[in-house]
């Protein structure tokens, strides 16, 4: 029993190029930094910047530590930011910049997702903890409300709405900035 909470803990946290700890994150987000030169992704929090990503451009998320999210892939419509890829040398292929090889760190806030919320009955909520039986916080009437990124767990986004912070379930995340998010959900 004592051997495998040491394995889950070790799963959970690892660290970061700094040397912080990284809790371990498998989820996904967009760009909601407004800055015309992009979103700086960086070597490590606070680090150095590898390269930019605009607004809308889609993100995996695979850490945590503190305010910063450790990213791994980033997509694109190269139509729609062609001068953009090509400053900041984005290979472009068939309409689209896909940055799979990419790792870096960005600052938590300028990301956001969109919240699926399309049933007439099944409204979404934000929980206070990040499981789908915790407490319900925050409950939303707007079909696709966008909210802002603070941290993850796992597959959960730990995000703010008008002011109010709660996690939001992955059936609930619509990552994807350029269209709906069909689908089940809880």
């Amino acid at each position: 029993m004592i051997v495998s909470v040491v394995l889950f803990s070790l799963a959970v946290i690892g660290t970061s190029a700094d040397g912080s700890a990284t809790t371990h994150c498998d989820t996904a987000a967009y760009v909601i930094d407004r800055d015309p030169d992009g979103l700086n992704v960086r070597t490590a929090p606070a680090g150095a910047v590898i390269t930019r990503i605009p607004a809308g451009a889609m993100v995996t998320i695979t850490g945590q530590s503190g305010a910063w999210l450790r990213i791994s892939s980033v997509t694109y419509p190269s139509d729609m930011h062609e001068t953009f890829a090509r400053t900041n040398k984005h290979q472009m292929n068939s309409g689209w910049v896909k940055l799979d090889k990419l790792e870096g760190w960005v600052f938590a806030k300028n990301l956001g997702t969109t919240v699926r919320n399309y049933h007439p009955t099944k409204k979404a909520f934000l929980h206070a903890e990040p499981n789908i039986g915790s407490k319900k916080t925050i409950r939303f009437n707007d079909v696709e409300p966008q909210v802002t990124v603070l941290g993850c767990r796992n597959d959960w986004l730990y995000v703010e709405h008008a002011g109010r912070m709660g996690w939001l379930s992955p059936s609930r995340n619509c990552p994807n900035s350029l269209t709906t998010c069909p689908g089940e959900y809880e």
